[in-house]
């Protein structure tokens, strides 16, 4: 999935640890683990590419902050939907 609002980024999801990974061409640029204590079946991207929405095989559709740290970028939980 390709972030706005430049598009030079990308998730990409499927991991073991039930993590999404952030991408720059084919670099690794952050890593966040045990979003979802099952797999990540869906994500996507606010088009301000401010927040990050995921769901899961847990049942749970969870809301992120986007926060760009300069080099990496983490995400903050804002909202569990049950």
């Amino acid at each position: 999935m390709l972030l706005p609002p430049k598009f030079a980024q990308f998730f990409s999801w499927g991991y073991s640890d039930c993590g999404i990974r952030l991408f720059r061409d084919r670099e690794t640029l952050s890593v966040f683990e045990f979003l979802h204590e099952d797999q990540i079946t869906k994500a996507s991207v606010s088009e301000t590419g401010q927040l990050l929405f995921t769901a899961g095989q847990d049942n749970a559709i969870n809301v992120y902050s986007i926060v760009n740290t300069g080099d990496t970028s983490c995400v903050d939980r804002k909202y569990d939907v049950q």
